[in-house]
């Protein structure tokens, strides 16, 4: 990539561009456009995927996120237990929300760091499946094996990049993501995982933010052609 950021622009397939950036010697990569030419989080997240640079280890999570005390170790502690028992191991999960205007230094309490397992929800009215969290009462000795997968946390070998990296054809899909990348992922032999202890929270509330349902126009108009 360095003579892709040195040029500033991700050349993309039908001849589109977006401007890039770099930042601390190249750690930290920016990729900027319009709001108004976004078209989703798949879309979104399989540009990112392009700014990958050869890293081990690949992390995704959703923004408005807060993590527990060395949370990096952590993770790689649990995934490369999780290694011994899986060639294509994954962490995923949903995190325990907090609210709008807790300290940046707030130290979670430890009954609310047991896990969430993921489960099915429901079937919405596009028969899309929706999947939801549960949070267990305990602990678990070690990560535990899920058929359910979540783009609000995945974490693993950057060797999925390169087997089941985000389809760019899911515009505007947001419910129906997830259950579509599990799938995707069980057939390339992956093997997701719930974290044995609650490692990071999100702030669920959206009420004080813009979301991308308010681009009714392109969400009316692309996510049927996506389902």
């Amino acid at each position: 990539l360095t003579e892709i950021f040195e040029s500033g622009r991700l050349p993309l397939p039908a001849g589109n561009e977006y401007s890039l950036a770099s930042m601390a010697g190249g750690h930290i990569r920016l990729l900027k456009f319009r709001a108004e030419d976004a078209r989703g989080p798949c879309w979104a997240r399989y540009l990112a995927q392009h700014l990958w640079c050869d890293e081990a280890l690949y992390l995704q999570v959703d923004s408005h996120m807060r993590c527990v005390p060395h949370w990096d170790v952590q993770m790689r502690e649990q995934l490369a237990w999780c290694s011994q028992h899986s060639e294509k191991p994954i962490l995923s999960t949903y995190g325990r929300g907090y609210s709008l205007g807790t300290p940046p230094d707030w130290d979670p309490p430890e009954e609310a760091r047991t896990p969430g397992l993921i489960c099915a929800g429901f079937f919405d009215k596009n028969q899309v499946l929706n999947i939801q969290s549960r949070p267990l009462k305990n602990t678990l000795a070690n990560p535990r094996r899920n058929p359910f997968w979540s783009g609000h946390f995945s974490f693993s070998s950057s060797q999925v990049l390169r087997e089941v990296p985000y389809d760019p054809q899911c515009l505007m899909l947001l419910f129906g993501e997830e259950p579509l990348m599990a799938a995707r992922l069980f057939t390339h032999g992956w093997d997701v995982y719930t974290p044995s202890r609650g490692l990071l929270f999100h702030l669920w509330e959206r009420d004080y933010r813009r979301t991308f349902f308010e681009m009714k126009q392109l969400y009316d108009e692309l996510l049927p052609r996506t389902l």
